[in-house]
């Protein structure tokens, strides 16, 4: 065959019109890109799907989480296949069925931080809550059955109105033969255990006295707290149980957010 002669496929690309010569342009800059994007893509995630572009992330079952015990052994049982270190996932894209435990989250993230490791002291102090006291002691019971009470920044307390049965405080306020509180401190041991100290006056002679508790956080949750106690004013030896719900008042809410926003 003459090397100078076209095949028929061959004059049909070197006989193109103009517009079919941009086209054939057009299309090689396409395929080039489109090549140089997936070269990049492989080598940025070492061969595996860049999430990062991903406009929905992925979640996963917290069933198919494994966790390492202290020796670094795997704990769960893996069905065909070895754990991937590389990959990463966001707690809160870890979903939850909680249809067979108390949890309330649908995600891990929220589960932590509202349910099973709440920090005590980002969640109580500077924080206004609601007190409904539950106990057999009348002294708690009426108007003292229920309260109000402010855990302050600076380690003091304030009890705004009724009764703290756990502490064993009554507000001055209130038609009660209990001390009137005048300074209330306290200190949080551990994320189990608060001390308080108060300072009161009595209410017959004027005399000031110092009567000290012991908080036992019975369980706790963004949305409720749980504490006992048996010291103060009241019938002695009884375990007295405090239910804490906070206010939902403006500024406690703004507040809420100032701390938030402070840990991002």
């Amino acid at each position: 065959m003459n090397p100078h002669t076209l095949n028929p496929l061959d004059k049909r690309f070197k006989n193109k019109t103009p517009l079919e010569e941009a086209m054939f342009s057009r299309l090689c800059q396409i395929i080039f890109l489109a090549l140089i994007s997936t070269i990049i893509s492989s080598c940025g995630s070492g061969g595996k799907t860049n999430t990062a572009v991903n406009e929905t992330p992925v979640k996963v079952s917290a069933s198919q989480i494994v966790f390492k015990s202290a020796n670094g052994v795997q704990l769960a049982s893996l069905s065909g296949g070895v754990v991937d270190p590389s990959i990463k996932v966001l707690a809160e894209n870890v979903t939850i069925d909680n249809t067979s435990n108390a949890l309330k989250s649908d995600n891990l993230q929220d589960a932590l931080d509202k349910e099973i490791a709440v920090s005590l002291q980002k969640t109580l102090t500077g924080q206004t809550w609601n007190i409904t006291n539950k106990t057999s002691d009348t002294t708690y019971a009426g108007t003292t059955g229920v309260g109000v009470v402010k855990f302050n920044d600076d380690g003091t307390m304030t009890l705004l109105s009724g009764g703290f049965a756990a502490i064993g405080k009554v507000s001055g306020s209130e038609n009660s033969f209990c001390n009137i509180p005048q300074t209330i401190n306290y200190e949080l041991i551990s994320n189990d255990i608060v001390y308080v100290s108060a300072s009161v006056k009595s209410r017959t002679d004027s005399n000031t006295y110092t009567e000290d508790t012991v908080l036992k956080i019975a369980s706790r949750t963004k949305d409720k707290i749980v504490v006992t106690g048996t010291g103060g004013c009241g019938n002695l030896g009884f375990e007295r149980i405090s239910v804490l719900t906070p206010q939902n008042d403006s500024t406690t809410v703004n507040k809420r957010i100032s701390k938030a926003m402070s840990h991002i």
